[in-house]
C-alpha cells in the first residue's frame, strides 16, 4: 500500500471519528444541545443562529455516514463545515469575544489560536482525503495500525482545549 493510500485512510477515519464525537456531544443529554446553541449564538451573533446550529449539527452527523458510503462527498461536506467553523472562530478571536467552544461538549476554554490551528489541521486532512482517495483495502495488520494512528490524532483533536491550556504561556494568575 502506498503512503498516499495510507494517508487517505487515516484522513477518512480521523474526519469520521471527529465528526461523530462532535455530533454526539451535542445531543448526548439534557442541556447539551442548549449549550451548543448558546455557543453558536455567541459565534454567529447575527441572522438566524438557531438555524445555523441545527444545520451544522445535521451536517456533522451526515459527514461520517457520507464517508462510509460516498467518501468524496463526506470530505467535501467536512471541508465546508470546517471552513464555516473556522470563519466563525476567527471572527470571535478578531473581535475579542470570549466564546467557549462547544465543539465536543462543554468547555471553559474560549476559542482562540489553538482552535483555529485544529480546524486548519482538519481542513488539511479533508483536502488530503479528497485529493488522495479512494484507496484499496489494506491488509488487516496495516488497517489496525492506520486505525490506531487515526484514533491517536482524533484524541489530540478532542483534547485541543486541554493542550492549549497546558502549552499556554504563563500569566500573572498562574
Amino acid at each position: 500500500m502506498s503512503i498516499g493510500a495510507a494517508a487517505y485512510l487515516v484522513a477518512r477515519f480521523l474526519i469520521g471519528a471527529v465528526f461523530t464525537v462532535s455530533a454526539l456531544s451535542k445531543v448526548r443529554g439534557p442541556g447539551a444541545y442548549a449549550r451548543y446553541g448558546d455557543a453558536t449564538r455567541a459565534l454567529v451573533p447575527f441572522g438566524r443562529p438557531g438555524m445555523v446550529a441545527a444545520v451544522a449539527l445535521i451536517g456533522e452527523a451526515a459527514v461520517p455516514v457520507l464517508l462510509a458510503v460516498a467518501p468524496a462527498a463526506g470530505f467535501v461536506l467536512a471541508a465546508a463545515l470546517l471552513t464555516g467553523f473556522t470563519v466563525a472562530i476567527a471572527g470571535a478571536v478578531r473581535n475579542r469575544r470570549a466564546v467557549r467552544c462547544a465543539c465536543f461538549g462543554p468547555s471553559v476554554t474560549p476559542v482562540g489560536g489553538a482552535h483555529l490551528a485544529r480546524n486548519v489541521f482538519l481542513l488539511a486532512a479533508a483536502a488530503c482525503g479528497l485529493a488522495l482517495g479512494p484507496a484499496p483495502a489494506p491488509e488487516p495488520a496495516l488497517l489496525a495500525v492506520l486505525v490506531a494512528v487515526s484514533l491517536f490524532l482524533t484524541l489530540l483533536v478532542l483534547l485541543t482545549d486541554l493542550l492549549a491550556y497546558l502549552f499556554a504561556a504563563p500569566t500573572e494568575e498562574s
